[in-house]
């Protein structure tokens, strides 16, 4: 396994220290990669300048990392000693996988040994709280507060205070602390009414009139379509929040349709 003495890339404003030996190093493994596991094999072949890291080694380091570096939020263009894109070159490099073409057989072999060890690393890093893997979860986490509050904001603005969006809020409000703002964890129900509506399956006839305030909608596996009528409703008519992170806020004399997803 090779070790670094310094950085290898390029900061957003300057170079890293580029150590001719280190460039050199992580060229080899890239070299060593085949190119459907992000490596460079053949490409990565001129002479490197102290100091300075050439596009050609800039550009190659950031697709390894945008395509097999499991724990990096965000690709840098960076190699560090011991940071994670030097660790998963190393392991992918140590597998010795054939870099020029292959037959199906044996590609279908590598990339699985590759996802293996891939699952591995991540795992690895995962329990020693590697820097990368904590700053992943902690800049995951803001996004999805962020996209919480988004939803939120959009349901206070076009609900325009009614009843029906202050309850949806609340049960957002509840439904964030549960998951600790997890945008991953769905919510149970497919979908959840608050408001005044007419609610239908599949056009039938057996229409409902529903005061929702937290109604589960279209959790029975045999109902497919989804009908929300607001068609004589006077005030307060209903939001919709769906399972997968969407809502939809009715109007008045409206009729919308929804179809489960498949995949539920």
């Amino acid at each position: 396994m090779e070790t670094l003495k310094g950085n290898v890339g390029r900061r957003p404003h300057r170079h890293c220290l580029n150590l001719t030996s280190d460039q050199t190093k992580v060229m080899t493994l890239l070299n060593r990669i085949p190119e459907q596991f992000g490596g460079s094999p053949g490409k990565l072949n001129f002479i490197v300048r102290p100091g300075y890291c050439a596009d050609d080694l800039f550009n190659a380091i950031l697709h390894f990392q945008q395509t097999q570096v499991l724990t990096l939020y965000k690709a840098d263009g960076i190699v560090e000693p011991g940071g994670a894109t030097f660790v998963y070159m190393n392991r992918l490099a140590d597998l010795y996988m054939p870099v020029k073409k292959v037959d199906f057989a044996t590609e279908d072999k590598m990339n699985q040994v590759a996802l293996d060890e891939k699952i591995k690393i991540y795992q690895e890093r995962a329990t020693a709280k590697a820097p990368e893997y904590t700053h992943k979860v902690a800049m995951e986490h803001l996004e999805a507060q962020k996209k919480w509050k988004a939803w939120k904001d959009a349901i206070r603005r076009d609900g325009r205070g009614s009843l029906s969006a202050k309850l949806a809020i609340q049960y957002l409000d509840d439904e964030e602390r549960k998951s600790n703002a997890d945008t991953i964890v769905p919510f149970f129900p497919w979908a959840v009414g608050f408001g005044d509506a007419f609610i239908g399956y599949d056009y039938g006839s057996d229409w409902s009139h529903e005061i929702m305030l937290s109604n589960t909608l279209l959790d029975a596996y045999d109902k497919r379509k989804l009908i929300v009528n607001t068609h004589g409703v006077k005030n307060n008519p209903a939001v919709i929040v769906f399972g997968n992170f969407t809502y939809y806020v009715m109007k008045k004399d409206e009729v919308v349709e929804f179809t489960r997803p498949i995949n539920y």
